[in-house]
């Protein structure tokens, strides 16, 4: 499941009070597994959970 942190700057009445940027968890769909060779999949997986945790943090700045 890709997992993603963001930090946005605070917005509203927040912004008055707060400074520093707030975080934001930003939780991806979940990536099923293929029934490949373990050892391969798993390689696989990494790859692809890391491309979409990339595409969120980048969308969205």
């Amino acid at each position: 499941m890709p997992l993603s942190i963001r930090f946005t700057p605070p917005t509203g009445l927040r912004r008055l009070v707060r400074r520093r940027p707030t975080m934001v968890i930003v939780i991806g769909e979940p990536i099923a597994p293929t029934m490949t060779d373990p050892r391969s999949d798993r390689r696989l997986l990494m790859e692809l959970a890391r491309r979409r945790m990339h595409d969120q943090i980048t969308r969205a700045a």
